[in-house]
């Protein structure tokens, strides 16, 4: 476990230069949190005394007792501590909702901020927003089965390297759909995220004289028809019709149900 927070408990002078000028002497509690984020907490009330977040550079000197030094700018944090009554190191990690656990190990998995985190190792693994973590899990690896809706829905491994979403996405839909502008197959690449692109446009072929240029990321949400100009309509999470030609303006609210 990389992530450690450091706390230190005992009688301390903490003093803040900066936006906020401040000195407090007292018996508290100083947290340096794995990204140096220094707070410092007395007995009152829920708010730290003092803090600094995220320090440009951070020293911890034990040559002549303990002192805690936090620059970031012209903002300082130091704390002296004048007796020290305990010093520990602990793991740390991210907190989130409970998702399960991993089959094969164990351990606890939670979902935060648009990732499912290993509470043990700390290893993420990005989720999109409307991707649902289910009860069953992959028979390779323990990790839980994701729905991810990306042109249809697809239960897929969580681990994007066990069992790949884009993979299933351009099996399903790969020359599935004509160009408009020039009725070659579209081929669906990955590059950064998925990627629709006619053949003529990937092969640089020429329609009178100019380069086709269709080109759009692929949608989330599932294909629900196919629009006159023949591209695919998409109904999102929310409900909503959408389709890639909707910038033609094309009528996304008229299409031919799949």
């Amino acid at each position: 476990m990389t992530n450690r927070i450091r706390v230190f408990a005992g009688e301390c002078t903490a003093e803040f230069e900066g936006t906020r000028d401040r000195t407090s002497r007292g018996i508290i509690v100083a947290l340096v949190k794995p990204d140096n984020t220094v707070l410092v907490h007395d007995s009152n009330g829920y708010s730290p005394v003092a803090w600094l977040t995220r320090p440009a550079s951070l020293t911890i000197d034990h040559s002549d007792g303990t002192t805690i030094e936090a620059r970031d700018g012209e903002q300082q944090l130091q704390i002296r501590f004048h007796e020290m009554y305990e010093k520990s190191t602990y793991p740390g990690s991210v907190a989130g909702v409970p998702v399960g656990t991993c089959s094969a190990t164990g351990e606890a998995l939670v979902r935060c901020r648009g990732s499912v985190v290993n509470v043990e190792t700390g290893r993420e693994y990005d989720i999109s927003s409307g991707a649902v973590v289910l009860d069953e899990h992959c028979r390779d690896c323990g990790l839980p089965l994701i729905r991810v809706e990306r042109g249809s829905r697809f239960e897929v491994c969580l681990d994007r390297a066990c069992e790949s979403i884009d993979s299933a996405v351009i099996s399903a839909f790969d020359r599935t759909w004509s160009c408009p502008e020039c009725g070659d197959a579209l081929r669906i690449r990955q590059s950064g995220d998925l990627i629709v692109r006619c053949d003529s446009q990937s092969n640089g072929v020429s329609i009178d004289g100019q380069h086709c240029e269709t080109e759009f990321e692929f949608p989330n949400g599932v294909v629900v028809g196919t629009c006159t100009c023949g591209l695919p309509v998409f109904e999102t999470e929310d409900g909503r019709s959408v389709s890639p030609c909707a910038e033609q303006s094309c009528d996304t609210s008229s299409y031919v149900d799949s």
